[in-house]
């Protein structure tokens, strides 16, 4: 029998499988700088909440351009109509089936100066967001050891994120858009 080898570390049940927390974020291209929360539900009031600190962390911007997936609640017609007119090529509109009643949980709102770019459906690859996700999965949350410690992952993924807030060439050069 081999003593030098050692068992391959294994995900073990834990009471708090239950739990879920989504990450939300943007990344400016330019900078690095990274706008980052967590929530427990991915529902209309997420998007909105990160573009309001968007508009808040850029108060000068007159015209924010975000490039983001087709995932359906980013076209989710509460959120629209939280943003200037959209003017690309790719936008869907509000459907004619919305009558305006505007979601209880964002309250009123005010227009953002958001245009949304949209990326191909299933291009992944292209998005550097998705490389920042990827990078969180193997740098934090890789055969973690805390599944009962539900906050402290939590901690610990906003802690990594945290460092890029401000701007990172370091991410930037991680996600693809500086070269190495």
């Amino acid at each position: 029998m081999d003593t030098d080898r050692h068992e391959a570390p294994t995900r073990s049940p834990s009471l708090h499988d239950n739990e879920t927390c989504y990450g939300i974020g943007a990344l400016n291209a330019h900078t690095g700088d990274l706008v980052y929360q967590q929530t427990e539900s991915a529902t209309v009031v997420a998007p909105h909440a990160l573009y309001s600190e968007i508009c808040l962390r850029y108060p000068n911007a007159e015209h924010i351009f975000i490039i983001q997936d087709n995932r359906p609640i980013h076209l989710h017609p509460n959120l629209l109509a939280a943003l200037l007119p959209q003017t690309t090529s790719f936008h869907n509109p509000l459907p004619p089936s919305w009558k305006g009643k505007l979601s209880k949980k964002i309250g009123e709102l005010a227009k953002l100066p958001i245009e949304i770019l949209q990326l191909p459906a299933y291009a992944l690859w292209t998005h550097p967001i998705e490389k920042l996700w990827r990078w969180v999965r193997q740098s934090v949350g890789h055969l973690h050891r805390l599944a009962d410690d539900w906050q402290a992952l939590q901690q610990r993924v906003m802690a990594f994120m945290q460092q890029f807030q401000g701007g990172s060439e370091k991410l930037l050069r991680y996600v693809g858009l500086l070269p190495d």
